[in-house]
């Protein structure tokens, strides 16, 4: 919550009330700035214990994310210096105070880079600048938006923290660098700000940390920090309107509304669970709208709607008409989009093109079209599937298309309903009726559907259809075609249709390139995937976590695990991307496939130094490994930790689910290794977890391999005693995989008895 000195001077809290969102930007933020008293002092209040675990360890976070920057400030020249010093028998308080009001004189006359210079020279001579002329500062090189000014910002903040003067910066500026850097795509950055400005015992402004929530949201693996931070905040918003009139707070009541969570955080923060299916999540977060007096609007309920899609939960998607019914939320037509949508992702196209028909024709149940079984439905003809005549254009009934499931295994039934849609189209586009004509999502969700049943051409075609009558793609429906490419292992038309999309004025993002490497990648082209990398770089694009993982993994294919372990390195100094199991599993599979056992145990031995536990995957790339180099010892020592693995609680450890590929190459090791015990003891594990086990194939290694183990006549008694237990483990093996046993194997008399009657017959 708010400190008292906030209502002394502004602060973002403060600058941000009663400001529509939509109206309020970058620009405003800044120019509402105004000058800040040097004379106030600053009351620091401790909303610890208020804002959650996550806030104490905002510090570490930031510093460990900007280690490289915040070691100290870049020098001067000595012009520079010479030009901004005092007369130099000046005292260092005269000399502060003088290059203090330099500092300020700069940034009022809007001279960043001077003011940056001074800071610099302030720093260099362990003197701290003024808390007005810090703000201002990190203000104006947050408002400004470029690499170099964020990275002059964030180097800044960091030094204070190290410092442990951070308190001289304000909420208003600390607000406008997460802003800033969120939408620069460092968010987990501007997450760690928003984190500080709780430390700091100020509120964040809602526009400021509902911004980095929805930024978090987006990625799947940032989903937990931004419902943390959400819940976070949400109880702090509570705290603060119950301790309003408290003393030791010292909060006034138009401060804790500002940071009070609305409608649009609350929108945030169900997309977050949207994007990772999370439907629990979502709906205790839903109901949380009242708490706090609020209620959904049209796009909550669009969102909504994405979750049932993403969770196949087809039962919520048929309530939602309801739902805002109850609501007395009128459902718009980007609703009705996001219900075509849905249904055609779920392969319900039948109740697709009736909701387009529906609303074709102004009828209002629509809500009955959703909740209604589709064979009752076409019994009752309430809304019958139409079909365009091309002779005269009118619209006449036919009936009912065959089952989308039914389209997948038959081609005739794929043209059928591309028919069917095209006709759908061309109804739409003769309507007088401006908002039914077919616009950017409809299309797109036609070429979806074509992708999906493998209708490249048909895709490509509906996309030149959209430029004859001009309705203007967007990179997403590039996209879904780029992706139906790769797929079918044609990438060559994928890169055409890159150019193609430059050429229509569309820059294609990172997840356009993710695909087309991908694509190369499928198609085992592992240098035109490397370029298609040096060309999305060129452009200006920032890999993403896929991008790397993607290249490690396609270099490991290729046997060339040194250009792997470059990639990786470069993944590593990326400070934007968080390094996950997956792409250490890729590194050590690039090891191994080559028989770099010692670059493997390496990467293993780092990936549980930095607290990554190895998969399935990561000890079956090991087990590969030390196969091919024929390290049994190694692999016995990797059992020896699998098996503490299948054996740990949630307690002390991370259990292990082995799959048969893991424990089939134990088996393998041991069994070529003649380490049968071993080897009974991983078939115990397979027949645990109900593995089976190709009993044929060490059958046929068993008889090719040791058929004259423990065969010989003339071994003396000692050395039968000495290999007991050994002879034991090999009937137990061979009576397992169904091989006759030798008889009793420890009697010499009884094997030559044996021998002789074989060597007679």
């Amino acid at each position: 919550m708010l400190p008292s000195y906030c209502k002394a001077r502004p602060s973002a809290c403060s600058l941000f009330c009663d400001v529509p969102r939509s109206s309020l930007c970058r620009h405003e933020l800044y120019s509402k700035a105004a000058p800040l008293s040097s004379q106030h002092r600053r009351l620091r209040t401790d909303l610890k214990a208020v804002s959650g675990n996550g806030s104490g360890n905002t510090r570490a976070w930031v510093e460990v994310e900007h280690e490289d920057a915040s070691s100290s400030l870049p020098e001067l020249d000595e012009d520079a210096s010479s030009s901004l010093q005092e007369d130099n028998e000046a005292s260092p308080g005269e000399e502060t105070f003088a290059l203090n009001e330099q500092m300020l004189s700069a940034l009022e006359s809007r001279n960043t880079q001077e003011a940056w210079r001074i800071c610099e020279l302030l720093m260099m001579k362990k003197h701290k600048p003024s808390p007005v002329c810090l703000s201002r500062l990190v203000s104006q090189l947050s408002y400004a938006g470029t690499p170099s000014s964020l990275t002059k910002a964030q180097t800044l903040v960091a030094t204070l923290q190290k410092r442990r003067s951070a308190s001289l910066l304000d909420c208003n500026s600390l607000g406008l660098l997460a802003m800033a850097t969120s939408k620069a795509g460092a968010v987990r950055y501007a997450a760690s700000i928003i984190r500080l400005i709780l430390k700091l015992g100020y509120l964040p402004h809602v526009k400021a940390w509902s911004a980095v929530v929805s930024k978090l949201g987006k990625d799947r693996e940032d989903v937990p920090l931004a419902l943390s931070l959400f819940e976070d905040i949400c109880s702090m918003a509570e705290k603060a309107e119950s301790d309003v009139d408290n003393e030791r707070l010292q909060c006034s009541a138009n401060a804790a509304s500002s940071m009070r969570p609305d409608t649009g955080a609350f929108n945030a923060s169900l997309n977050a669970c949207a994007n990772a299916c999370l439907a629990d999540k979502a709906n205790e977060i839903f109901n949380g709208l009242s708490k706090f007096g609020l209620r959904p609007d049209e796009l909550t309920f669009n969102i909504m709607i994405k979750l049932y899609a993403l969770s196949n939960n087809k039962s919520k998607l048929s309530e939602v008409l309801f739902e805002m019914e109850t609501a007395g939320v009128k459902p718009c037509m980007s609703t009705m989009h996001s219900l075509v949508a849905a249904y055609v992702g779920l392969d319900e196209l039948d109740r697709a093109v009736m909701i387009v028909e529906a609303l074709r024709k102004g009828k209002e149940d629509i809500s009955r079209i959703l909740t209604s079984d589709l064979a009752h439905l076409n019994a009752l003809k309430i809304i019958p599937t139409t079909s365009l005549d091309s002779a005269d254009s009118s619209l006449v009934d036919t009936p009912l298309p065959v089952p989308a499931d039914h389209l997948q295994r038959s081609s005739s039934s794929k043209k059928r309903r591309l028919n069917d849609v095209k006709q759908l189209l061309v109804a739409m586009q003769n309507q007088d009726d401006a908002g039914s004509l077919p616009n950017e999502v409809t299309y797109t969700t036609v070429i979806t559907t074509c992708v999906r049943l493998g209708l490249l051409d048909e895709a490509r075609s509906f996309l030149r259809e959209m430029a004859s009558h001009k309705v203007p793609a967007n990179v997403i429906t590039y996209n879904v075609l780029l992706k139906g490419y790769s797929d079918a292992c044609q990438a060559t038309k994928g890169r055409l249709l890159l150019e193609d999309m430059k050429k229509a004025g569309i820059q294609p993002d990172v997840i356009s390139f993710n695909i087309l490497i991908d694509g190369y990648i499928n198609a085992d082209d592992s240098t035109s995937a490397l370029a298609m990398y040096t060309q999305m770089r060129e452009a200006g694009i920032a890999p993403s976590k896929q991008t790397y993982t993607n290249l490690i993994k396609a270099f490991g294919k290729n046997r060339q695990p040194e250009l792997a372990a470059k990639i990786f390195q470069e993944m590593e100094r990326d400070r934007r991307v968080k390094i996950d199991t997956i792409a250490w599993n890729a590194l050590i599979d690039a090891y191994c496939r080559v028989g770099h056992v010692e670059g493997a145990k390496g990467a293993f031995q780092r990936m549980k130094e930095f607290g990554y536990v190895p998969t399935v995957a990561t000890y079956g790339s090991l087990v590969k490994g030390f196969a091919n180099r024929g390290k049994v010892g190694e692999a016995l020592v990797l059992w020896k930790e699998i098996q503490e693995r299948l054996e740990a609680k949630e307690s002390n450890g991370v259990p292990l689910k082995p799959d048969a590929g893991l424990l089939d190459g134990l088996v393998d090791i041991c069994v070529r290794a003649r380490f049968f015990m071993k080897a009974l003891e991983i078939v115990a594990c397979m027949e645990k977890h109900q593995i089976p086990a190709d009993k044929i194939k060490y059958q046929r290694m068993f008889v090719e391999l040791h058929s004259k183990l423990y065969t010989s006549p003339h071994t003396s008694q000692s050395r039968r005693d000495r290999s007991a237990a050994r002879r034991r483990a090999v009937e137990a093996f061979k009576f397992w995989v169904g091989l006759p046993n030798t008889g009793d194997a420890l009697s010499p008399k009884k094997g030559r008895r044996k021998a002789t009657a074989a060597t007679l017959s």
